[in-house]
């Protein structure tokens, strides 16, 4: 109902993340808000935001000559905000699975290798004090709830800014939140009869105040499996023009079956992925494995060639699964690959130096930010 909404409202937040690579290092620049509001159908971008913006920068050549500086703002206007992203670069919008927070390594993988992929507006959806919680039942309950405030918040955002395409990225129980972000951002999806299904496992669907349609792109990294098969809340083909889905444990953590517009199967999409352990944390390491994968892909592109599962001659329409994966194409793909990192068989390895840069920088990035909003 709308004061679960509102409760939802409090415990999430958005971080924006841009940055560049250059012959001297990393620039980062952060912007972070949390937001609250008294009504979320009226309008979730109203009121007073608290955000803090962040540069770091970091020197290859000398470890302590590292740059840090700081500076703080109180904002009324949604437009304020809306310049934290500069829409003369790609944006994506990641978000985390159960048990995780923008502090988590998996997501910093994420964030290093898009900055070091080049310019781009990297927002993280920030649901930790949901998701940081030992009871997945309940987590899973507010996936829906959270996608549809999620896309409140962008159907408000594209009023204010060029924001054409969004790439949306979730790994785990964050994969059906990209989904769901979908469906409302574009609300016509839900319609018919799987309008009621959808009501019937994920709760009434309201009115947004903006109809405006957003051109998004999905990825699902290993989407959550427990309780959402065959619930209507997961992530599916019909959420986006393209709907990418990378199964790394398939049936236990992960779903084993095609929901995307495309599927990719890595090593046949199941537990044991090669390098896991065998017996103690094979199916936990199986389902974290499709975040190292596709944050390798991002920087080799050609790194994992798939084919279509069921093909004869291996050489059949090779695609390569990545952020680069073509949005017109269909079906199950399958691909190997290596033990360790890189993982890509096609894998082109960063230079030492850029690596180590990658090391030294997450010591800038900030642990936490406390952004307390008010009316």
């Amino acid at each position: 109902d709308e004061e679960d909404t509102r409760d939802i409202v409090t415990k999430i937040r958005l971080k924006v993340y841009q940055g560049f690579v250059n012959y001297r290092g990393i620039h980062v620049n952060e912007l972070a808000f949390n937001k609250h509001c008294d009504n979320f159908h009226s309008n979730v971008l109203e009121g007073i935001y608290n955000y803090s913006t962040h540069t770091y920068s970091a020197q290859k050549t000398n470890k302590n000559s590292s740059h840090f500086t700081s500076t703080e703002s109180t904002v009324t206007n949604p437009g304020n905000i809306a310049d934290a992203i500069l829409t003369d670069r790609d944006s994506i919008l990641y978000i985390h699975g159960f048990m995780e927070n923008t502090e988590a390594e998996n997501v910093r993988v994420i964030i290093r290798a898009y900055l070091d992929k080049g310019d781009v507006n990297v927002i993280l959806l920030d649901w930790g004090d949901i998701a940081y919680h030992i009871n997945y039942v309940y987590v899973a309950s507010q996936v829906a709830a959270i996608g549809k405030v999620v896309a409140e918040s962008l159907n408000q955002l594209i009023e204010l800014i060029d924001l054409d395409t969004l790439h949306v990225i979730g790994h785990s129980l964050g994969a059906h939140i990209a989904g769901n972000i979908g469906r409302f951002a574009n609300i016509s999806r839900i319609t018919g009869e799987y309008l009621q299904i959808f009501e019937h496992f994920c709760g009434p669907v309201y009115a947004l105040t903006s109809q405006k349609d957003i051109n998004l792109s999905n990825t699902g990294l290993d989407p959550a499996f427990p309780l959402f098969y065959p619930s209507a809340c997961h992530i599916r083909s019909t959420d986006a023009e393209a709907v990418v889905i990378l199964h790394t444990d398939g049936g236990f953590y992960g779903a084993a079956i095609n929901t995307g517009t495309v599927d990719f199967y890595a090593n046949k999409g199941i537990s044991v992925q090669p390098g896991c352990p065998i017996i103690f944390g094979a199916e936990l390491c199986s389902h974290q494995r499709s975040v190292a994968i596709y944050a390798e892909s991002l920087n080799s592109p050609k790194a994992f060639p798939a084919h279509k599962c069921f093909d004869k001659i291996a050489d059949i329409e090779e695609v390569y699964f990545g952020d680069s994966t073509p949005k017109n194409i269909y079906g199950a793909y399958c691909f190997n690959t290596n033990a360790k990192s890189p993982y890509g068989k096609d894998t082109i390895t960063l230079i030492d130096n850029l690596t180590t840069m990658e090391d030294e920088v997450k010591h800038f990035v900030p642990r936490s930010i406390d952004l307390v909003g008010s009316r």
